[in-house]
């Protein structure tokens, strides 16, 4: 169980500490960011 909650912020952590390595800004993959920022006050979703 431990493995399945943990895979999940494993690639990401990957991708992310690669595009530091280039000089480049990742974005955020969490769901509940992703949630937040779809139904924020002003958003055209």
């Amino acid at each position: 169980m431990d493995h399945l909650v943990n895979h999940e912020t494993y690639h990401p952590g990957n991708i992310a500490a690669m595009l530091r390595q280039l000089d480049l800004r990742g974005v955020s993959t969490d769901y509940i960011y992703f949630i937040r920022e779809r139904h924020r006050p002003g958003s055209s979703r």
